[in-house]
């Protein structure tokens, strides 16, 4: 019995020795670019939730960035709309959310950087906290329902979802990196 208990051990042993360590899933690019957005989104609720100053060339500086913001989200958008126009059937239902609820944001970004835009800074950050993490969240989602269905809809839908999460990100961090050094002057 004893010799039996050692072959047995030994065999076990062996198997858990020569058994190849199983790799740890890889995040696809897509999935990459997806958590990017949502560090950077992040970042930017950081930098928008520490003391600004609240002086008129902040607060000018907040609502010019948020114009140019609006109007890079506002070509992604259109990007968006002629994707669905080109892939329908494909991935119609996810394309067509993201592209409302970025749409129904770059409404409220428009609104906020509008005439009207002579808000304290406070309210401005308030806004654009809410606003970037809205839009954040749709292409993160966007980048996330993509991906499993690249196979069926074919490359182009990928390579423009990346197209989408590349163009938010550098938005997304001129934006950041605008107000930061806009703020580090006062």
């Amino acid at each position: 019995m004893a010799k039996f208990s050692i072959v047995l051990f030994a065999a076990f042993a062996l198997t858990a020795v020569l058994a190849a360590p199983k790799k740890a899933t890889e995040k696809t690019q897509l999935e990459q670019l997806a958590e990017q957005v949502q560090t950077v989104a992040n970042d930017f609720s950081a930098t928008l939730q520490k003391n600004l100053p609240d002086s008129k060339d902040v607060t000018k500086a907040i609502a010019t960035q948020s114009q140019e913001f609006a109007h890079n989200v506002e070509n992604i958008v259109k990007k968006l709309e002629t994707e669905i126009e080109s892939n329908k059937g494909k991935t119609d239902d996810v394309l067509k959310q993201v592209s409302q609820k970025v749409t129904e944001t770059l409404s409220s970004l428009q609104q906020l950087t509008g005439p009207e835009a002579t808000a304290k800074a406070n309210e401005l950050k308030t806004q654009l906290d809410a606003n970037f993490k809205t839009v954040a969240a749709e292409f993160e989602k966007l980048g996330k329902t993509v991906q499993p269905n690249l196979e069926q809809a074919g490359d182009t839908v990928g390579t423009f979802a990346k197209g989408v999460l590349d163009d938010f990100l550098k938005a997304a961090q001129t934006f950041q990196n605008q107000i930061q050094t806009t703020v580090s002057k006062h």
